[in-house]
């Protein structure tokens, strides 16, 4: 009875160990296996070697020995390794087929291919079928619908899904990863909370729940039916069933972020090509990598620009601006004007660079200033006919007063033509006036008509001190101060000298008077920048009342009573002439302050 109790017993154990997973019975297999098949192989690849050198021993008439022996040891010591790795994976996946790595292998290969979404389910469930030797029907549980990117009609028939908040398998899988009904059957009689779980699983018909990871965070539940031949699931069945959880999940994530990616790509695309501008860049070696719509209206067709050169596809202006951003990489911003094709463009060229300040190229910016430079032209039209207007209502008024002193001599001297006195004093008179009609029409003619500047180069120091030395006796007179701040070296420029000179008169004239008084105080400041010069002149005298600053450069406009209202009309013209900028900075008896910008370079 002892041998044959040992017989029924052994049967029991292997039985339990095969029936509910004690130990992986697969594991026996595959060692059972690979041993024998190694142990063949390598006692074949003995007995070759053996025989081998033995052969080479004799036929170079050496004594043998244990030579032989040796060397037939070594070469089998140094064979074992790779011969036995290459055999577990022969066996595993052409035996086996439960190989870890090759199934997470298979997995990865389907979940994130560019596949649509029923060819990428109907290869994961012919490898779950062929794998696990299970049917290919499917269950999809998820508590919102925001968590599954897919709709039913992209998988196939044999694949549910289903949404529902309420349900255990959330909260258990959440620790366990993975439930088989089997075994949370065969647990409910000593754990009374398994019950629960097993009339879940009864409700879906699956027999298997397997957790979807995302991001760390439980979100859904793949099941699965038993297997064909009702066998149990291993551990090696679990860990890649665990392991498939994953990869749904990860794979789940990656195609949410897909489909951002390609709405936000979608909103650019649409973004840039109803942009009003012209976009084009290029990568680092200086090929055309994006392109909106606007741009193919400037150079050409897509299939035309992609992928060329910016050397063959660019204005030559544009280029060479172009090619100094790849010759000196930085970040700076360029922006030029350029007529091209009968059009005027505002052109910004910037390079690109990546989180890590690494360069990947250069962006071109075209926009049609065409229209708005039209109506820049309608504009200035209009305001010279506006200042017209005004000028010549301003020019009536200031001839009419000398009009009437010559009128009046004109009708008085025939009757007083015998009056030495009268004629003297009329005399004189006449002669201011008609004087003061020719300085105002010259002043007119000089704002109206615009002169051709005869460009040189010009020392500021020179033009602003003989301007001052000029005068000179007004600001002793009045004990006015001048003070000036100027570099150590010459400034030059280039520019019309006399026209420099009527500016600097005019503004340093109209500072002298706005502090005709003692302790009155003119300062002169030459600041040299990198590509302009800045001239401030500041006073501390009465400053202009706010309401009438937007005033000041209008034809005719003054508050003197003997000014004719065109020396500020004047400065803006010449300055404007020059390529330069005035600003005017004044409040109420707090002075004033005027800023010259000129250009060392205007042509």
């Amino acid at each position: 009875l002892g041998p044959f109790a040992s017989v029924v017993m052994s049967s029991i154990i292997i039985y339990g160990i095969a029936k509910y997973k004690i130990m992986d019975i697969i594991l026996v297999y595959e060692a059972i296996s690979l041993y024998l098949l190694l142990s063949l192989l390598l006692f074949i690849i003995y007995l070759f070697c053996l025989h081998a050198f033995k052969f080479l021993f004799f036929f170079f008439n050496i004594v043998p020995r244990e030579w032989p022996v040796i060397l037939s040891g070594f070469l089998i010591a140094i064979l074992f390794s790779p011969l036995k790795e290459h055999l577990r994976r022969f066996l595993r996946i052409r035996v086996l087929k439960l190989d870890i790595e090759f199934f997470t292998q298979r997995l990865f290969e389907i979940l994130f291919s560019f596949s649509n979404p029923k060819e990428i389910f109907n290869n994961l469930q012919t490898v779950l079928s062929e794998f696990l030797n299970i049917p290919k029907k499917l269950l999809f549980l998820f508590k919102e619908k925001n968590d599954f990117p897919f709709e039913k009609e992209d998988l196939s028939e044999d694949i549910d899904i289903v949404f529902k908040k309420n349900t255990l398998f959330f909260d258990v899988l959440k620790k366990t990863k993975i439930m088989i009904k089997e075994e949370e059957k065969r647990f409910e009689m000593i754990y009374p909370e398994k019950k629960q779980i097993v009339l879940e699983f009864e409700k879906f018909g699956y027999d298997v729940a397997v957790a979807i990871e995302e991001k760390g965070e439980m979100k859904g539940v793949i099941f699965l039916k038993e297997k064909k031949d009702k066998k149990v699931f291993t551990y090696r069945d679990q860990l890649l069933l665990i392991n498939l959880g994953y990869m749904v999940g990860l794979s789940i994530e990656n195609i949410k972020l897909y489909h951002q990616i390609s709405e936000i790509n979608s909103y650019i695309k649409n973004l840039l090509d109803n942009a009003p501008i012209g976009v084009i860049s290029f990568d680092k070696e200086g090929k055309v990598s994006l392109l909106n719509t606007t741009i193919e209206s400037i150079l050409g067709k897509k299939e035309e620009l992609l992928k060329k050169h910016f050397s063959k596809i660019l204005p030559d202006k544009i280029s060479s601006q172009v090619r100094e951003f790849y010759e000196n990489i930085s970040k700076d911003i360029k922006i030029m004007e350029l007529n091209f094709k009968d059009k005027i463009f505002n052109v910004i060229t910037t390079s690109f660079f990546d989180e890590k300040s690494e360069f990947l190229g250069v962006q071109v910016i075209f926009t049609d200033m065409t229209k708005i430079k039209q109506l820049e032209d309608e504009i200035k039209r209009t305001e010279k006919l506006a200042s017209l207007g005004v000028m010549a209502a301003g020019l009536a008024h200031e001839i009419k007063n000398p009009l009437v002193a010559i009128k009046t001599f004109a009708e008085l001297f025939p009757l007083k033509y015998d009056d030495p006195e009268f004629r003297e004093i009329y005399s004189n008179v006449l002669k201011d006036e008609v004087s003061r009609i020719n300085n105002l029409i010259e002043q007119v003619l000089i704002f109206s008509r615009p002169q051709i500047p005869k460009i040189e180069e010009v020392n500021l120091f020179d033009v602003i001190n003989s301007t001052i030395s000029l005068m000179n006796y007004q600001f002793k007179n009045k004990q006015v101060s001048i003070i000036k701040k100027f570099p150590e070296k010459d400034v030059i420029i280039k520019g019309d000298k006399e026209r420099l000179k009527q500016v600097f008169l005019n503004i340093i004239l109209n500072s002298f008077e706005a502090v005709n008084h003692n302790n009155g105080l003119v300062e002169i400041e030459i600041n040299e920048k990198e590509d302009f010069v800045e001239i401030l002149i500041a006073d501390n005298g009465y400053g202009i009342k706010e309401e009438i600053m937007d005033k000041i450069f209008d034809p005719f406009f003054t508050t003197k009573e003997k000014g004719t209202g065109l020396g500020l009309s004047i400065v803006l013209r010449i300055i404007e002439d020059h390529k330069g900028k005035i600003r005017i900075e004044s409040k109420e008896k707090m002075g004033t302050k005027v800023y010259v910008e000129l250009p060392k370079r205007i042509f």
